[in-house]
């Protein structure tokens, strides 16, 4: 019939059309070798269509309180516990592996690589709150106070069970730990260096750049019983809804239990700005401490060495100062690259004490290791 010709016809237009200009698949996940990368990948992706089956239907059977919770109970307590078994065990395992399988790759590879990793296995993960996020970076970089809230406090979150799941894994895994485990450091640095002070009726200031939520801030003065020394604080961002977040969250408690102890300030500017001008917290400084957790990983060696120059010449006397940096070993690199388009500058051991000894030649400098081992800082000794 009529119909059957004119689809005939236009079958043959479209593959008369010249190969540039119309093509049925670009094959642009498509590369020669890493069968084991591939593999993996494939494997991953199957395993998380899998699961997700199988916790849809374990939602179905469970109550809307116990999966979505507001407040804990035993049963959710049990359910995010299970989660945290198998599944996770499996999610961190393939992370693991296939990070270790990426390793070595020729670089023209690489966009091959990650529409390849896209292609099986994006769907399943922005499902993840915090990875959607870091993925779609609503304030234009990945890495943003709510990401850092996902791995603070809220993990098991999602809309649905799978993806609460998939959320809890990802952050157990060892990168977002290293995260956790960094602040944890910092805090633990932090209250040594006051209680070292003693009783003195002299403050005690302290400088947080790129402070993001300040969780280590919002930690220590939680759990402190009380300071013998006055505390001053205070939060550089150049992201104001950081800075807004964290004085929601401070504000509140030192005025209850510290208004005469502690006092906080807040700084609004850009790197850009923090990157060019030596003076700007010359009015603010000079400081006991200081410390920069995640800045450090997006910045190149020369202006990494010339921000450390001017933070080290705001200490005081005997004050210390505390950078971090990813190292290459960051087993979720190739998640964070391939998955979510998010890339750090990475550095060695000794690249990150090289930059400590570019900026203060003179200095006492030693290193300092979270739990997990992908997150060191250098810590630097004002003589």
């Amino acid at each position: 019939n009529m119909d059957a010709v004119l689809q005939v016809r236009d079958l043959h237009r479209f593959s008369a059309e010249p190969k540039n200009t119309v093509k049925v698949a670009d094959h642009s996940w498509s590369f020669e070798g890493m069968d084991r990368y591939k593999a993996l990948v494939a494997d991953f992706g199957l395993y998380l269509e899998d699961s997700e089956r199988k916790f849809d239907d374990l939602e179905r059977r469970l109550s809307f309180n116990v999966v979505h919770a507001e407040s804990q109970s035993a049963a959710h307590e049990a359910l995010v516990n299970w989660v945290g078994g198998d599944f996770t065990r499996e999610v961190y395992h393939y992370i693991e592996s296939i990070d270790a399988a990426s390793r070595g790759a020729p670089a023209d590879y690489v966009p091959r690589m990650q529409a390849y990793t896209q292609r099986h296995l994006e769907e399943f993960f922005l499902k993840a709150p915090w990875m959607h996020r870091a993925k779609f970076k609503p304030f234009g970089y990945p890495g943003d106070y709510e990401v850092m809230r996902f791995f603070y406090e809220r993990p098991f979150e999602g809309v649905s069970l799978f993806a609460k799941a998939l959320n809890y894994a990802t952050i157990r895994c060892r990168t977002p730990q290293a995260v956790c485990r960094r602040k944890d450091m910092v805090k633990r640095e932090l209250k040594q260096l006051i209680e070292s002070r003693g009783e003195s009726d002299q403050p005690l200031p302290i400088l947080s750049v790129a402070s993001g939520p300040a969780q280590e801030l919002f930690e220590l003065f939680s759990e402190a019983e009380g300071f013998e020394v006055p505390v001053d604080v205070v939060l550089f961002d150049q992201d104001k809804s950081a800075l807004t977040y964290a004085y929601s969250r401070l504000k509140p408690i030192v005025e209850k239990r510290f208004s005469k102890q502690v006092r906080l300030r807040y700084l609004h500017d850009s790197i850009k700005r923090l990157l060019r001008d030596r003076q700007i917290f010359s009015e603010l400084g000079p400081f006991d401490g200081i410390f920069s957790c995640g800045l450090y990983d997006y910045l190149a060696p020369t202006t990494a060495v010339v921000l450390t120059k001017s933070l080290f010449a705001r200490l005081a006397p005997a004050g210390r100062l505390y950078v971090g940096n990813m190292v290459p070993e960051n087993s979720a690199r190739w998640a964070m690259e391939h998955l979510l388009d998010w890339h750090l500058i990475y550095r060695t051991r000794p690249e990150l004490m090289a930059i400590g000894r570019r900026a203060a030649p003179d200095a006492t400098i030693r290193l300092l290791e979270e739990e997990t081992g992908i997150n060191p800082f250098i810590e630097i000794l004002r003589g």
